[in-house]
């Protein structure tokens, strides 16, 4: 499912004559305007989604939109083709940030570079595990088809 989430097009909304349209890679959106920055992102089936907000100015981020907001306090769980990437306790690899249409759950810039991005190219998927609020288990699965293009994309265009 191709989805460029509420908070990333406004986050990167521009005036006409900057603003670029969208480009689709398999399951991931790209989108760029020169005044603002990059934004790429992917959706699950089941509403969970995954972008990457990377503005001119001011820290990129790596974001995990839940379907049910996560406990605090708990523990999420990142694997990449079912192979362990990360362990993400709270504060230190992760932290609630408020979005436009709900809170989500930004990943620590440092494992989100070190750990995560330079394993993601190459790989099928991307599996996101937590506890949300009700004390449900919830596991999403977003598929990283296209992620390489997508991100090669931005790269070109910062």
């Amino acid at each position: 499912m191709r989805l460029v989430p509420v908070f990333l097009a406004a986050a990167l909304t521009a005036s006409p004559l900057h603003a670029a349209e969208p480009g689709s890679f398999g399951d991931w959106t790209a989108f760029c305007a020169a005044d603002a920055g990059c934004a790429l992102a992917t959706a699950a089936t089941d509403g969970h989604r995954l972008a990457f907000s990377e503005p001119n100015s001011g820290e990129d981020r790596m974001v995990f939109l839940p379907v049910e907001p996560i406990q605090r306090g708990s523990v999420v769980t990142v694997t990449l083709d079912g192979q362990p990437g990360a362990e993400l306790g709270p504060g230190d690899g992760w932290r609630m940030v408020e979005m436009p249409g709900g809170d989500a759950a930004q990943i620590a810039p440092s494992v989100a570079e070190n750990e995560l991005m330079v394993r993601m190219p190459g790989r099928t998927s991307i599996e996101i595990s937590y506890t949300g609020e009700s004390g449900k288990r919830h596991r999403a699965e977003l598929s990283l088809s296209g992620y390489s293009s997508a991100r090669a994309y931005v790269t070109s265009r910062q």
